[in-house]
């Protein structure tokens, strides 16, 4: 902020206001993000719990029901991939030609295709390449960690969570 020496009493006082004005601006703003940060994390909470309920029964069973499970990874896909790039949030609006694979009591790989493109922009969307491990916990009930790789574009997010 710049100091002018010349300024006149009453000129000082609006610019306070509009300072004032400017500042719960930001604070509202501020609280917005917060509120906004919290639904996402609830909905990526939400969606791990159901990938690692469907995860689970697989490790458990040796069989998954592909179509659901794309489901759950497309909204799962969608909450978390829009942390990756705040400038130029993306969504989901797919996922197809899902493998999965064991890869010991308790993880999986999965590779596939997914539909992602720009939430500025629904009627763009690539075909993007999916990859990635899920690893549940002892018991298989919760997600412990994760790596998700979708290459949108020629650009590479990763997804991740670690314990």
């Amino acid at each position: 902020m710049r100091v002018a020496n010349n300024l006149l009493p009453d000129q000082l006082i609006d610019n306070r206001e509009i300072i004032l004005c400017d500042l719960q601006s930001i604070h509202r703003w501020v609280n917005m993000l917060k509120i906004k940060g919290m639904e996402l994390n609830s909905g990526i909470l939400e969606m791990e719990a159901m990938i690692a309920s469907r995860v689970g029964d697989y490790l458990k069973c040796g069989k998954i029901d592909l179509k659901s499970f794309s489901s759950e990874l497309e909204w799962f896909l969608t909450w978390r991939i829009k942390l990756e790039d705040l400038s130029n949030r993306m969504w989901c609006d797919g996922v197809f030609d899902l493998k999965i694979k064991k890869l010991g009591r308790h993880a999986i790989d999965i590779t596939g295709m997914a539909y992602i493109g720009p939430e500025s922009n629904a009627g763009i969307l690539y075909e993007s390449a999916i990859n990635g491990k899920f690893k549940l916990s002892k018991n298989n009930r919760f997600i412990e960690d994760y790596e998700v790789q979708a290459n949108v574009n020629d650009r590479l997010y990763v997804i991740l969570k670690k314990q």
